[in-house]
């Protein structure tokens, strides 16, 4: 049996005191000479630790007397907390960190360029200053105070020495009836028939220029696709043409009395053409005045005119297509 070296309590199994937890020195050889000696038969009294001065060294224990040592009681103090540890810093695939770069270098050249450029153009308008002081020092002094408008006068237009291309020129006032001074050309008419009151009448061509609606030119049969034409010893501008389609006279009274528009075929649709090639198309209708179309203004000799529709006869039938009268306006 041994005891502790440090507080004198009895020592059990382990390395450490059980009753103030010094370490224990580990037990002599049982072959050294101090072995035969018997430890047993000494025994130290246990003295207790004095609760102000701590565990002493004992003088003598006895062994009936031995306590086993209360363990102290464990501490009351607050265990101040250990302070959070920052998380490492991942380290990047390769074994090494990467390292931000700051963008403050860009920003400086950026900076140094806009500088160089601001002072080159700069240093441009400057010198362009100067030589324009420099150009204005060496002019001599005008008197001649500015002017918005130019003080060289344009030129004037004058009349060229070669010969200019003739031109017409634009017949002026209002137009005439030249249907009277114009030669008719045109198939045979009808023969002569008799009035109401027994006189001869003939229906030549030139009826249709005499100006007077009760003569008038008649065609046996339908006149359809028949040509008329009308020339001029010189060349005339015609602005406007017409005709009475049909036969407008009527005479007699009562029983007697005679409608010869109504009896005749009339003429429903015509062409006027002229030397240039220009054709005018006229639609006429069934009425005895006189139907007028304007034309553009063109210079001709001849006018040719197409019969190119034909009424029916009326119910007083009489087989012969008439005109009374054509309209040829212009400028001689």
């Amino acid at each position: 049996m041994s005891f502790c070296t440090n507080c004198g309590a009895q020592l059990g199994f382990g390395r450490f005191c059980t009753n103030c937890g010094a370490p224990v020195a580990p037990p002599a050889d049982s072959t050294s000479p101090e072995a035969d000696i018997d430890t047993t038969s000494v025994r130290l009294p246990r003295v207790q630790p004095d609760a102000s001065s701590g565990p002493r060294f004992p003088l003598y224990a006895a062994p009936t007397d031995a306590v086993p040592a209360e363990a102290p009681a464990p501490s009351t103090d607050p265990v101040p907390a250990a302070y959070p540890m920052a998380a490492p810093t991942p380290t990047p695939a390769g074994g090494r960190r990467e390292r931000r770069r700051s963008p403050w270098p860009w920003v400086a050249v950026v900076l140094l360029l806009l500088l160089g450029g601001a002072g080159g153009a700069w240093a441009v308008l400057r010198d362009n200053d100067d030589d324009n002081d420099a150009r204005g020092a060496d002019a001599p002094a005008s008197t001649t105070p500015p002017t918005d408008e130019p003080t060289t006068p344009s030129p004037t237009p004058t009349e060229s020495d070669g010969p200019s291309p003739t031109v017409p020129d634009e017949p002026q006032g209002k137009p005439v009836d030249l249907a009277a001074e114009a030669q008719v050309k045109a198939p045979r008419p009808t023969a002569p028939g008799q009035s109401v009151g027994g006189a001869k009448v003939s229906y030549p061509p030139t009826n249709m220029l005499d100006g007077d609606p009760a003569t008038a030119y008649r065609i046996d049969g339908n006149a359809a696709g028949t040509t008329i034409t009308f020339t001029f010893d010189s060349p005339v501008t015609i602005r406007e043409i017409g005709m009475i389609n049909g036969y407008a006279k009527t005479e007699g009274k009562g029983a007697k009395r005679r409608d010869w528009y109504a009896s005749n075929r009339k003429v429903t649709l015509v062409e006027w053409a002229f030397d240039d090639g220009t054709v005018a198309e006229q639609k006429l209708r069934n009425t005895t005045d006189l139907q007028v179309m304007q034309v553009t203004a063109t210079p001709t000799r001849t006018v040719r005119l197409t019969l190119v529709e034909v009424s029916e006869p009326g119910p007083d039938p009489r087989n012969t297509t008439a005109i009374s009268s054509v309209l040829l306006r212009g400028h001689r």
